[in-house]
Parts: C-alpha cells; sequence; structure tokens
C-alpha cells in the first residue's frame, strides 16, 4: 500500500516537473526572441520570475510599445495570445473585431458593427462613435491592404490615447521571432498611418 502510495505521488512529481520545464523552456525561447526584438528597437525585456511570460517594452517610431502575452480557454483547449499596445494620440476612435470572436464571446452587441469584407469575406466588423467618417476609410484600397497583412486578427481598439491589438498566434517560439514579430508590429504601424490620414 505504502509503495503504491510513493510510486503513484512520484508519477505525479515527476509529470509536474516536466510540465513545468516545458514551460519555462517555451518561454524562454519567447524570451530570446524579444530579446532579438530589443535590439531591432529601442526597448528592454522584463521578466518576474522563473515561469512568468516575458514582456517587452520599447519604442518604435517614437511610440512607447508594450508586447504582452497571454493564454485563454476556448472550444478547442487552449490558445495563444499576443497583445500589442501603442501609446500614441489618434484623432479617431473605433473597434474592430473579428465577427466570429464576436459570436464566441455571445456579444449581444455584434449588431451594432457595421460588417467590412476582407479578401472578399466578412471577417470583421466595426464600432465607431462616427461611422460616416470612418466608413470612407475602409473603401480605401490601402487600408485594407494594411488591414489584410494583420488578418487575421481578435481586434483592434483605437481610442484617443492609443491601440491595443490582440491575435491568436500558435507556435509562439516561432512565430516571435526576429523579423516575423517585428513585421507584425510594422504592419499594425502602417495600418495607423493609413487609418488616421
Amino acid at each position: 500500500m505504502l509503495l503504491t502510495l510513493v510510486i503513484a505521488f512520484g508519477s505525479v512529481l515527476v509529470i509536474w516537473i516536466s510540465l513545468n520545464v516545458l514551460r519555462k523552456l517555451h518561454w524562454d525561447a519567447i524570451h530570446l526572441n524579444l530579446l532579438e526584438l530589443a535590439d531591432s528597437l529601442s526597448g528592454k525585456v522584463i521578466r518576474n520570475g522563473f515561469f512568468s511570460r516575458p514582456i517587452f517594452h520599447g519604442s518604435c517610431q517614437d511610440t512607447d510599445l508594450t508586447v504582452n502575452f497571454s493564454s485563454e480557454k476556448v472550444r478547442k483547449g487552449r490558445t495563444n495570445l499576443i497583445d500589442i499596445s501603442l501609446a500614441m494620440n489618434i484623432h479617431r476612435s473605433a473597434t474592430i473585431s473579428s465577427l466570429d470572436w464576436l459570436k464566441e464571446r455571445g456579444e449581444k452587441s455584434i449588431t451594432e458593427y457595421e460588417t467590412f469584407l476582407v479578401s472578399g469575406q466578412p471577417f470583421y466588423g466595426i464600432r465607431t462613435d462616427n461611422y460616416p467618417a470612418v466608413q470612407s476609410k475602409f473603401k480605401d484600397k490601402n487600408l485594407m491592404e494594411s488591414i489584410e497583412k494583420l488578418h487575421p486578427f481578435r481586434f483592434i481598439f483605437i481610442s484617443r490615447q492609443g491601440i491595443l491589438f490582440e491575435k491568436e498566434m500558435e507556435n509562439l517560439p516561432q512565430n516571435t521571432r526576429h523579423p516575423r514579430i517585428k513585421e507584425l508590429i510594422d504592419n499594425l504601424f502602417v495600418f495607423i498611418q493609413r487609418f488616421e490620414i
């Protein structure tokens, strides 16, 4: 009886240690990728603990930039998310959201979003306080091209103080490598510049 308990406890301990080692290796790889980003941009990587997720704080095009990671339980298990925030003054405010994501969340306000097409499909909706002014923007070919480069994403929240962008991203160690993550950030800046014109 005692031997069975020791074996069971030992097995659980080995599994727990293995999972934590894999988790640490996962975040270590992302940490190294963010260090490459810090070399490319002006910034630093913050990691508060042994198993914690790294965060990038820096500057790009004279704008404060933060890259953060999270995960969320979804129907198919867990999904990884990358969040990019930019602290900048924007003249227009809007929320661009994935219609699928809004439906998954059971969002009742989905009817408040005006649908627009990306690659000929109604992937996203936009909600804004000044829809006629913003609507004309989404007829601009250059703006739509910049959205297609960010696609697929969950949302872009644009306020007068800055931008928050969230995207599901599988295989974070691979997809956060330089120059991929820098290209994502550059594409977000291109979108904002075209949105503001």
